[in-house]
């Protein structure tokens, strides 16, 4: 604000001479603090985060009539430090930011008559993508099968200082198709029921928008026992009597996850108990001479 006043004045010497004069003289005040701002590029997600380097510009706006913008200071802590820098004018960029994680950006503007206004700003930094994770309850055992309905649980892990998981995006084809589902939650689970083998394929994404290379998650369910059939070599004759040595042979089949092992056991006139074991065929003979 400018005010202008004039003063009168009288000025005599030793003798008593002496003149009159008029002068007029100007006192600018400037009581009102500037404006400060600050913006970033490129803008932050919805989330507040940036996946990759970040620019921050100052600047500073005086009132109407003030006294203008004389200098700005900044500096910036947290996952990247600034030393406090002071610049003359009425805006300032900052170094740029690139550092993982969140650093704050403290600035202050002040103006011709020394007024200051302050501000902060804060820079969220992750590139890196997450880790995705798959679990099966109940557990699969050594081959990847079980023998009941099975619910998958989908996560992840984030970089340390990260942004932390924002969504799961799954689906499932095979034995049980799943559509494209995205849950936003760190968490989401998938229920398997049919029989056979179904693949989830998952991908993880954070709050900063880096998403997991997608990954699978193989489950098979037989929820069918076996069928088996006992023969014997030579047959009984038709009182059931053999007059020699006999051989039981034992016969199953699955068309699930296959025959695992035969276990048999004989008692009364001859015992015998062993177990055979097969490679998971989907049918396995025995035969047992007794």
């Amino acid at each position: 604000m400018l005010f202008r006043s004039s003063v009168v004045y009288t000025v005599t010497d030793a003798v008593g001479n002496s003149a009159t004069g008029t002068a007029t003289y100007a006192v600018q005040i400037d009581r009102t603090v500037p404006t400060a701002a600050s913006s970033q590029s490129p803008a932050a997600n919805a989330a507040g985060w940036n996946t990759g380097a970040v620019s921050v510009t100052v600047t500073g706006t005086d009132n109407t009539g003030g006294s203008g913008i004389a200098s700005i200071t900044y500096s910036a802590t947290g996952a990247q430090t600034i030393a406090s820098t002071t610049v003359a004018g009425t805006s300032a960029t900052l170094p740029s930011i690139t550092a993982a994680g969140t650093t704050t950006v403290s600035y202050t503007v002040t103006d011709v008559a020394g007024n200051t206004a302050t501000g902060t700003r804060t820079v969220k930094i992750d590139s890196a993508a997450p880790t995705g994770t798959a679990s099966a309850n109940p557990a699969l055992n050594a081959q990847g099968w079980a023998n009941a309905n099975v619910t998958v649980t989908l996560g992840g892990t984030d970089n340390t200082g990260g942004s932390g998981i924002a969504s799961i995006t799954y689906s499932a084809a095979g034995a049980q198709t799943v559509a494209s589902t995205t849950v936003n939650a760190a968490t989401a689970s998938v229920s398997l029921s049919n029989a056979g083998t179904t693949t989830v394929t998952y991908t993880v994404t954070d709050a900063a928008g880096n998403a997991s290379a997608p990954a699978t998650f193989v489950v098979s369910i037989d929820k069918s026992a076996p069928s088996t059939t006992v023969t014997q070599s030579p047959a009984a004759n038709a009182a059931g009597w053999n007059t020699g040595a006999v051989a039981v042979t034992l016969s199953a089949t699955d068309s699930g996850s296959g025959v695992a092992s035969i276990t048999y056991s004989a008692t009364g006139a001859q015992t015998r108990s062993e177990e055979h074991t097969s490679e998971l065929q989907s049918h396995l003979n025995l035969v047992c001479r007794l």
